[in-house]
């Protein structure tokens, strides 16, 4: 609603029903638990595999569900072209491929076959960038993997060996500044 007044759930009140409404929801929520939490996950429309959390906070199927989280067994189907291509296959310069490379089914060693579209494949040209040889989705999980854990460890600054919180294990080679230090290093 645009500029909606005392309102609940898109339901307009007059002000006097809603300064009594409110203080109802409130305590009944309170009573319930509620108030103040997020949403309960049963109102996602999307499974927990969905989403981001399944990335950062992986859990089974079954450890979801017992959760309270909906899992979605949802695959897309295979995608259509003209002809296929193993992803071994692809030209290695963008010189050499065709524009007809967008209506072709790429297959690569995972097996989770895709298309390029023609923005797509305009944007690799424009950035001088090779085509892509696997599923988006698996090029995303390798990134994630390829990310620091979610995790903060005491180290001690390369400079001044002051102590500070890094995502950087200890045991690990960067060489890791505080705030100050860095300032100095970049300013």
């Amino acid at each position: 609603m645009k500029k909606g007044e005392f309102c609940v759930l898109n339901t307009p009140y007059s002000r006097a029903e809603y300064e009594e409404l409110v203080p109802r929801i409130i305590a009944k929520m309170t009573s319930d638990g509620e108030w103040g939490e997020y949403f309960p996950p049963t109102l996602s429309p999307y499974g927990y595999n969905e989403s981001i959390a399944q990335d950062y906070f992986p859990l089974t199927r079954s450890e979801a569900i017992s959760s309270g989280f909906t899992w979605s067994d949802y695959t897309a189907p295979r995608p259509r072209g003209k002809a296929e291509i193993a992803a071994a296959d692809l030209p290695d310069g963008l010189v050499d491929t065709p524009d007809s490379i967008i209506e072709q089914v790429i297959i690569p060693s995972s097996g989770r076959a895709f298309r390029l579209t023609g923005p797509e494949l305009a944007f690799y040209r424009s950035m001088g960038l090779p085509l892509p040889r696997e599923h988006y989705e698996d090029r995303l999980i390798a990134r994630l993997k390829r990310l620091n854990p979610r995790a903060l460890y005491q180290r001690a600054c390369f400079k001044c060996n002051a102590k500070i919180e890094s995502s950087f294990a200890p045991q690990r080679s960067e060489r890791v500044l505080c705030a100050s230090c860095y300032q100095q290093q970049v300013l």
